[in-house]
């Protein structure tokens, strides 16, 4: 069972009110009804397209000031230690032991140090940003990714593109 914590506080400024609300998680579990809580279709489309499971410890803040419409939010998220997985759909090859920081801002989302498992292969390193678009879709764009130990395996080969499977099964890599 995780744990959330929430103060806040409202105060006038020259521009209107200004409400603050801080959260902070511990051990938050990977559910639907954390899926169900995000505001945005496209968040919610890529947390079924990730297929995570597992918990996350996280750092929130949203802001709200009375005279604008909308809110400003922003969140830092770490995986809780050997306790998360993915498994995306369009690269049926599950990853364990995720780590490394999530940072949302409004919208925006920024991947540092991440890292991974699958059996014998390790994702040592990787970062970068997911962007979203209007039309519902989302992508990841990874500036920097190092991978050790990765094998051609079943799994592997059954989770590549059919253009990348094909040829790779013609080289028969041992």
């Amino acid at each position: 069972t995780g744990r959330v914590d929430c103060e806040g506080h409202m105060e006038p400024t020259p521009d209107g009110h200004r409400l603050v609300l801080q959260f902070t998680g511990t051990h938050v579990p990977l559910e639907e009804e954390l899926r169900d809580a995000l505001a945005d279709p496209r968040q919610r489309r890529m947390w079924d397209d990730l297929h995570p499971l597992g918990a996350i410890n996280l750092r929130c803040q949203v802001s709200y000031l009375s005279t604008k419409p909308g809110l400003h939010l922003w969140a830092r998220v770490h995986p809780v230690p050997g306790a998360v997985s993915v498994q995306p759909k369009w690269f049926p090859y599950r990853l364990d032991n995720v780590g490394g920081e999530i940072f949302f801002q409004d919208g925006h989302v920024d991947l540092q140090g991440l890292s991974a498992e699958h059996g014998g292969a390790r994702v040592v390193d990787a970062s970068g940003v997911c962007e979203f678009w209007d039309d519902g879709g989302w992508r990841v764009e990874l500036s920097k990714l190092a991978i050790d130990r990765l094998g051609l395996d079943r799994e592997l080969t059954i989770a590549l593109p059919e253009r990348l499977r094909n040829p790779l099964r013609e080289l028969d890599p041992q």
